[in-house]
């Protein structure tokens, strides 16, 4: 060998025995021709005491045929990786190992390298603890289906150690499917789930499946994929079994709950809606289509603005969002037809948690008409009273004043004591005619007063300031119209009810009362420098008895005083005028 050759091969030699992996050269039959210190320094002793020893006797008895393996695949493909465990004196040491042969060697050697994998093992270690953690059930199965490892959660789900079993024996599993009974005649039938629909070679998902343990049934959720180190090469199949049993129950109490609220809407006889943020509608029930005399789904998507009569019950979301902590918002109005004819419509609405808006309309049209025809009974009913009271009973009263004065005279002619007698019982009458007549014009106070509601709400002001010392002042402005004696009668009784509360329950110092008559509108006002605070009860009644003639009811403070306003809206053709004072 000239110094040319030498001199390479020297380099190369300082640099094998410098490596800190194990390098070393074996035969077919695994005795070591060569190795390193860093291979010999595993075992404790120099490179020359390993010359001849088969490399087999080192390595651990399960990882012989592994080792003969490699060895054979390097000879086919001139190269392979593997691991092999060494029986090192200290400790069994973990390495991975590359063989290839060596060229332009007869017979042939190999060359092996193999490199300690301490952090391979690690890992593996913590992959294992890992797996032993998780929730899931996760198999680990060769190519014939037999259990190679299995995390404590499989151990828990077959009830027993499946390792070493076939897995359908360790997991009998079954599916439902669709099956066919004949040729139009299809059902749901169950049927065992095989290993072999699992390891197909590629990764499969979202299986269902059902396991029968001793005291229940699991619905478990499959996916199963091939074992491979990146090559195309399978080692096996890891298959994880996720129980989906409570999730499957909460599930279907979820469906069915749905499914009853959704039938309860669609039977609903109220309309109902559900609109986004920007008033788009995203669902409505039958009867809201009834009610507009249009199809549900034809109004799903649309806008509310966009929809006539709709578009009149478009809530105030400001309003809605301020109120949305404390109650559900529901008011009532008085809308037209498409055909021009009012309809009465009450409405709730509440912003649900999600930011979309809950409307429910109800028509309650004959409601209204009903009721206001029970007010209309009861009105006539009380100008009957009153009309008795004040033509009979006042009359007879006075009658028998008379003749109680005539009486007085005759006894006080004849000097007898008991004129005295009679002229009380004579004062007693004329009080009981003025309380009859009182009573009389309590009961219908517009019809015994001659310009009507104007006289009656100047009376009932002036009544009111006498009997409680708080000043209260009545104005009359414009030409109010009435449609009919109902409205006036409604619009003195909710004055009344409106004026008693302010001088009892609101600590009023200063009451007004003023009748506004504008173009189509009628306006009652009434304002007091007192609080809101006990006349809550009367606002009830006075918003149903605005309600029963179509008026609308807003309350709001100006300064220093509390303001009700009750308007009320109607055609002058055919209205009554009363007289302004």
């Amino acid at each position: 060998m000239n110094s040319a050759t030498a001199e390479p091969e020297i380099v190369y030699q300082s640099f094998v025995d410098t490596m800190p992996e194990g390098a070393l050269v074996i035969d077919p039959e695994t005795r070591i021709v060569y190795c390193n210190g860093s291979f010999s320094g595993l075992f404790l002793t120099v490179p020359d005491n390993l010359i001849g020893v088969c490399l087999a006797d080192l390595v651990g008895p399960e990882d012989r045929k592994q080792l003969y393996r490699l060895l054979e695949t390097a000879e086919l493909l001139h190269f392979t990786k593997g691991h092999v465990t060494l029986m090192c004196p200290a400790a069994p040491v973990l390495t991975c190992m590359s063989c290839a042969v060596l060229p332009g060697v007869s017979p042939p050697v190999f060359g092996v390298v193999l490199s300690p994998a301490a952090a391979l093992f690690e890992s593996q270690t913590l992959a294992a603890a890992i797996l032993d953690q998780a929730t899931e059930a996760i198999v680990l199965c060769d190519h014939s289906g037999r259990v190679t490892h299995a995390n404590l959660a499989a151990h828990r789900l077959a009830g027993r150690d499946p390792c070493s079993m076939p897995f359908n024996e360790a997991f009998p599993l079954k599916r439902r499917v669709i099956g066919f009974r004949g040729p139009t005649e299809c059902s749901e039938i169950e049927e065992r789930l095989l290993f072999s629909q699992l390891s197909a070679g590629r990764i499969v998902r979202g299986i269902h499946a059902c396991l029968a343990l001793a005291h229940r049934h699991v619905i478990l959720l499959l996916s199963a994929g091939p074992i491979g180190n990146g090559t195309d090469k399978s080692f096996g199949t890891v298959v994880t079994l996720t129980d989906i049993t409570r999730q499957t129950e909460v599930e279907s109490a979820l469906r069915a709950s749905e499914n009853r609220y959704s039938q309860v809407v669609q039977q609903a006889a109220e309309g109902i809606c559900l609109l986004d943020p920007t008033g788009e509608i995203l669902d409505a029930n039958p009867s809201l289509g009834l009610l507009l005399g249009r199809r549900a789904e034809d109004l799903v998507g649309r806008r509310i603005r966009d929809v006539d009569f709709l578009s009149q019950l478009e809530p105030d979301r400001a309003r809605l969002q301020e109120e949305a902590e404390r109650q559900t918002v529901i008011g009532e109005r008085c809308l037209n037809w498409e055909d021009g004819t009012p309809r009465f419509i009450e409405g709730s609405a509440k912003i649900m948690p999600n930011g979309t808006l809950l409307l429910i309309i109800r028509d309650i049209t004959e409601r209204r008409l009903l009721e206001k025809e029970i007010a209309e009974i009861t009105r006539r009913e009380e100008r009957r009273i009153g009309r008795d009271l004040y033509d009979l009973l006042a009359q007879q009263l006075a009658g028998v004043g008379f003749l109680t004065k005539v009486l007085e005279q005759k006894l006080q002619a004849r000097g007898l004591e008991e004129s005295q007698d009679a002229h009380r019982i004579g004062e007693l009458v004329r009080e009981a005619v003025k309380q009859t007549r009182d009573l009389a014009e309590g009961l219908c106070p517009i019809e015994f007063n001659a310009d009507g509601l104007t006289s009656a709400l100047k009376e009932l002001c002036n009544s009111s300031e006498k009997h409680s010392g708080i000043r209260c002042r009545f104005t009359v402005s414009g030409s109010p119209v009435f449609a009919d004696a109902a409205s006036e009668a409604q619009l003195y009784l909710i004055a009344r009810e409106l004026v008693r509360a302010s001088v009892s329950l609101a600590d009023a110092n200063h009451l007004t009362v003023r009748l506004e008559g504008g173009d189509r509108t009628t306006q009652l006002v009434i304002e007091h420098d007192g609080t809101l605070r006990g006349i809550e009860t009367p606002l009830k009644i006075v918003r149903y008895r605005a309600s029963l003639i179509a008026a609308d009811l807003s309350v709001r403070r100006e300064a220093q005083f509390l303001q009700v306003r009750c308007t009320l809206r109607q055609e002058k053709s055919g209205a009554k005028t009363p007289v302004s004072s």
